[in-house]
C-alpha cells in the first residue's frame, strides 16, 4: 500500500484545484484509520472535481454505504484537473486518488463508478492506465484487485465498457443512483472480501 500525502503536500502550491484535498481527515466523512477500517470504498467520479462540485451523486453513494456500513473507510476520487495531469504522469500519482486517504484504488476493496454522461466513460481506462489494476475483469478475477462496480444516470447506455465476447471494465452494473442497491452491494462485499476470488 501507497500513499501519496507527502508527494500531495510538497506539490499543493502546483496542484490546480487543491482545495478539494482539504481538510484532512475532515470529520464530516466519520472515517476510522484507514488500516483498522472493516471495508476501504472508494467512490470515484469521471470527471474533475470543478464540473460536478454542485452534484450530489458522490455523496447519495457515500450515504448509502455508510449506513450499510458504519466502519468502513470510505473516500472519493474525481478524475484529476486537465492542468495537473502532467504532474501526475511524470511523478507516477494514480489519476484516481482518494481526496482523504491519498491512496490509489488498488488499496481499496470496492470502488464505487458514478458515470453521469456518455463523454465520462472515455475516462474510465484511466482507472486502470496507471493504478498498476487489469483493466478487464478477467484479467482483475486473477489478481486481489477490488471489486469495481458502477452506476450513474448513465448506467444504461454503458455498453461500450463491455467487450463484444463479454469480459468488461466493470464486475458489475446498477442502474440509476444505486437507491437501495449500493448498500447490499456494500455489505455483500463487506462479507465476501476475504474470501478466494
Amino acid at each position: 500500500m501507497t500513499d501519496y500525502k507527502e508527494f500531495i503536500f510538497k506539490n499543493l502550491y502546483r496542484l490546480d484545484g487543491y482545495r478539494a484535498y482539504f481538510p484532512q481527515n475532515n470529520l464530516t466523512f466519520n472515517n476510522p484509520g484507514f488500516e483498522e477500517a472493516q471495508l476501504k470504498v472508494l467512490i470515484v467520479r469521471l470527471s474533475p472535481f470543478p464540473n460536478i462540485r454542485e452534484s450530489i451523486t458522490h455523496h447519495f453513494l457515500f450515504q448509502e454505504a455508510r449506513r450499510a456500513l458504519p466502519d468502513a473507510y470510505i473516500d472519493y476520487a474525481f478524475f484529476p484537473n486537465p492542468k495537473n495531469i502532467p504532474l501526475f504522469i511524470d511523478n507516477n500519482i494514480p489519476f484516481f486518488l482518494g481526496i482523504q486517504s491519498l491512496r490509489s484504488i488498488s488499496d481499496f476493496d470496492l470502488v464505487l463508478v458514478s458515470n453521469s454522461f456518455n463523454l465520462e466513460l472515455f475516462n474510465l481506462p484511466y482507472l486502470f492506465l496507471n493504478s498498476g489494476i487489469a483493466a478487464f475483469k478477467k484479467e482483475r478475477l486473477k489478481a486481489r484487485a477490488p471489486v469495481i462496480v458502477m452506476g450513474g444516470s448513465n448506467a444504461l447506455m454503458a455498453q461500450c465498457a463491455i467487450s463484444p465476447e463479454g469480459d468488461s471494465f466493470v464486475d458489475a452494473l446498477f442502474f440509476g443512483e444505486g437507491e437501495g442497491a449500493v448498500g447490499k452491494i456494500v455489505s455483500i462485499i463487506n462479507e465476501k472480501k476475504d474470501c478466494p476470488k
